[in-house]
């Protein structure tokens, strides 16, 4: 007896199994918790209610799920143990007992758009798919075995407390066989479908539920009419319409139960779906409403501009599981769960790629942080180099050297940084090809290196870096690679013709050729595709002025000087105010330094220069010798002497090393007896000091009243380079024949007239820049800058000055006009000579 109160009122349950107490209540079944002796463990039992234990139809309903649960082996499908009859006639089975929650009771916990469920249950959106797609899995292997639920729901899914996803209540389920008897068994059992009344509704109890665990609901089924304004039940009805609304398929909802199969079992995932990423249904109603509404219309078709937070693989996967015509779904739910795997493994590789997108942008950061220190380090080192005379012994340098070694060891380490910036990058695709920010940084990374190739004009780099900027690219930098710039020009006076010359590679030479006529000045934002031009500004009683342009991608090219908004006037001179021999520079930009090939060149940068004129050609003996008679007609006769051309170190007045002859009838000449390379009149003076050069400067500014002197070497780079940064002044192949240095000679090298290497030109028409002689400049020798001569101390043969330019003994790799070298102002060089320079006048401007 005692047993059996154990039991309860299980009469003819098996002694193997005590009733522990009742785990949950529905409509038409009870779920309890039995102890099997024989195994050791809690066990969930589901078998009718008393009160529906004459209705065969149940009885029928509940040996169909346990036996096609039982024929379904999967890991989310719930194991059938045992089945069998009470005493008084109630059939029942046993199962695994899973501890869990449904899950509307998580959709509960959480609604609206699950990309974070609110309400403090921490379900991300990814957790979600993943339950979703075991769904799928469950529902596959049944679909296999030609099995459909037809009644898949929320309510229905369990999700165990270890992670496990169990597809519930196969109490609907259609054998597709040919075999299966089920639906007709049920409607000859119900009446014709009907709504209940709201008293019939309310004597449906509920389902008693233990907050730790969920036993497995007994899906009820009935006949009813619901009141319309009652929308919170959700019923599986029987009979004719066999599912749940919202959830049944299009051709369940019509009761066309032939048609149902496993695309019907599809739209109920939809539909599941759809409440995941959504928080609701995809009909907002229940009941009957919720069945009127599917036999109305498809649900509204789910678009990001409704859901911009929602990734749009995951909407069009919902959208096709919801198609209304069942040929338009996914045959299977095998087919929706590969593509649920699909969009799940994507996911996955999207976040490793995020981890290694994050990752590179630390290493970018730290690539930036570790420049910043070098440069800092080495502009330090560099001033402390630049105060030490050039005689100063090594230990006086150590400091600055371990300056300049820390500043490399940084500098390298930030290339290291860089590279596995990139390579991050690159990983990060290998995850997530189509990985947006990767590209992005990548796109722009090249960018970068793009623009220091064009920079420094490395044709072959630049190709490579164009090419990767191209692959990743996704349109951001389009109309950069398109690279059209404008230009904006202003004259004085206006209205000057402008004559577009494009410079194009015509036997490796640069070569300005015509292409139209631009108009007349003022312009304004001409646009123009990127490259190198020549202007020819031409106004009447003007003399022509030469005007380079250098316009990069999408660049407007101005003339707007530093920390101004308004473009500088470019003055055309009277032909009246030009020297024969006198090149016009107009103020502007152009680019300096910057080539690695040149000895001591200075840093590549962008910089302003003011208006100014120098002299075609460089001075030549014939002008330099004009100066020494004028101080000797003007009795300065030692004077004359101290300034003469001689070899390094000679002694002054009558010395054999000079190469000027002197007698009381014709004064300075040259002299045609001395041995080495010829001296003619138009051949550059040279063997001279940068003290005599600035004499001579002081001497015709007298003669003339104009401010001559010798160019800073900016304006004497600017005027050899013109602004796009070439090599030399014609382009960036240097040939023997196109200028005078060393490879220039088939005999003993020498100088040539000025006149003579006519290739040798540069956009502003200067002449004699890549060979010849090189010339003094007016500035003192930095290192790494080019600081403004200074205004004391030009008496000081000490001082070091800058030296510009090839000569005719000069290497290849000396001729690179952003080439320099300083010597003291009292050296004579025996191939350095002087070129002339000056601003413009007032009056010129």
């Amino acid at each position: 007896m005692s047993e059996r109160r154990d039991r309860g009122s299980l009469a003819g349950l098996p002694d193997r199994y005590v009733d522990l107490g009742p785990l949950g209540r529905g409509a038409m079944g009870e779920v309890r918790r039995v102890q099997d002796r024989l195994l050791g463990i809690p066990l969930a039992l589901k078998l009718l209610r008393k009160d529906r234990a004459d209705e065969a139809s149940l009885h029928a309903r509940l040996l169909r799920e346990a036996r096609v649960t039982a024929s379904l082996q999967h890991p989310g499908i719930v194991p059938v143990h045992d089945l069998g009859t009470l005493d008084d006639g109630r059939s029942w089975f046993t199962m695994r007992e899973v501890g869990g929650q449904t899950l509307d009771v998580v959709f509960c916990d959480g609604r609206g758009p699950t990309v974070s469920l609110p309400g403090g249950s921490g379900w991300s959106l990814r957790r979600l798919i993943t339950v979703f797609h075991r769904i799928c899995e469950t529902l596959s292997a049944a679909h296999d075995r030609g099995i459909v639920h037809r009644d898949l729901k929320p309510s229905n899914v369990m999700v165990g407390e270890r992670g496990e996803v169990f597809v519930m209540d196969w109490g609907l389920a259609k054998v597709l066989d040919g075999q299966d008897h089920s639906d007709r068994t049920l409607r000859d059992a119900s009446t014709p479908l009907r709504w209940a009344d709201d008293a019939t509704l309310d004597q449906q109890p509920e389902l008693d539920l233990d907050d730790e665990t969920l036993a497995l609901e007994f899906a009820g089924s009935w006949s009813s009419e619901q009141d319309e304004e009652d929308d919170g039940i959700a019923a599986t009805v029987a009979g004719t319409i066999l599912g749940t609304p919202p959830y049944m398929s299009p051709e369940q909802a019509r009761g066309e139960t032939a048609r149902v199969d496993r695309r019907s079992d599809v739209y109920c995932l939809g539909a599941l779906l759809h409440e995941i990423l959504t928080g609701q249904p995809p009909y907002d109603a229940r009941g009957r409403r919720a069945w009127l509404a599917i036999l109305d219309a498809p649900p509204r078709t789910l678009t990001t501009e409704d859901h911009p937070t929602l990734d749009p693989g995951l909407l069009d996967i919902a959208n096709r599981a919801l198609a209304r015509e069942a040929s338009d779904r996914l045959a299977d739910a095998g087919a929706l769960a590969a593509e649920v795997q699909s969009w799940l493994d994507g996911e996955l590789a999207r976040r490793q790629a995020d981890a290694h997108v994050t990752t590179a942008e630390d290493h970018a950061r730290r690539c930036d942080e570790l420049r910043q220190e070098s440069l800092e380090l080495q502009l330090d080192a560099s001033r402390r180099l630049a105060a030490f005379d050039s005689r100063a012994v090594v230990d006086e340098k150590r400091d600055a050297w371990e300056l300049e070694d820390r500043a490399n060891a940084l500098a390298l380490d930030a290339d290291t940084e860089e590279a596995r910036h990139e390579q991050r990058l690159l990983t990060a695709l290998n995850f997530d090809p189509e990985h947006a920010r990767a590209h992005d940084l990548l796109a722009s990374h090249h960018r970068r290196r793009l623009i220091e190739a064009e920079g420094r004009r490395d044709v072959g780099a630049a190709a490579q870096a164009e090419v990767r900027l191209r692959a990743h690219d996704r349109g951001q930098h389009a109309a950069w690679l398109q690279g059209d710039g404008a230009l904006s020009l202003r004259t004085e006076p206006s209205g000057a013709e402008v004559r577009l010359h494009e410079y194009v590679s015509e036997g490796r030479r640069l070569v300005p050729v015509f292409r139209r006529l631009l108009g007349r000045t003022p312009l304004t934002r001409v646009s123009l595709p990127r490259g190198s031009y020549l202007l020819e500004l031409e106004a009447p009683g003007c003399a022509t002025t030469r005007y380079p342009v250098s316009l990069g991608r999408q660049e407007h090219w101005d003339g707007c000087p530093p920390d101004s908004s308004v473009p500088a006037v470019i003055p055309l001179l009277r032909r009246d105010e030009l020297g024969a021999d006198d090149c016009h520079v107009p103020a502007g930009w152009f680019q300096a330094g910057g080539d690695d090939d040149a000895a001591d060149a200075l840093p590549a940068a962008r910089c302003w220069r003011d208006d100014f004129i120098i002299r075609r050609h460089p001075v030549t003996n014939r002008e330099y010798l004009e100066f020494l008679n004028d101080l000797w007609h003007a009795d300065r006769l030692e004077l004359a002497w101290s300034h003469a051309p001689r070899e390094a170190h000679a002694d002054a007045e009558g010395s054999d090393s000079s190469r000027y002859a002197f007698d009381d009838r014709r004064g300075f000449t040259l002299d045609a007896d001395t041995s080495g390379p010829p001296w003619t009149l138009d051949m550059p003076v040279r063997s001279l000091s940068w003290l005599s050069a600035m004499s001579y400067c002081r001497w015709l500014s007298d003669t003339t009243g104009l401010p001559w002197t010798l160019p800073h070497e900016l304006d004497w780079e600017k005027a050899a380079r013109g602004v796009d940064g070439r090599s030399f002044p014609f382009g960036d192949h240097l040939e023997p024949s196109w200028a005078c240095y060393l490879h220039s000679h088939s005999g003993a090298p020498g100088p040539m007239e000025v006149d003579e290497a006519e290739h040798d030109v540069s956009p502003h028409g200067v002449r004699g820049v890549t060979g010849n002689v090189r010339q003094w400049c007016r500035n003192p020798y930095r290192e790494s800058d080019a600081e403004e001569a200074l205004e004391s101390g030009d008496d000081d043969p000490t001082i070091v000055r800058v030296v510009r330019g090839g000569s005719w003994s000069s290497l290849p790799h000396l001729c690179r006009p952003a080439g320099r070298f300083g010597a003291p102002a009292g050296d004579r060089l025996s191939a350095v000579g002087l070129r002339l320079a000056r601003p413009l006048l007032q009056r010129e401007l």
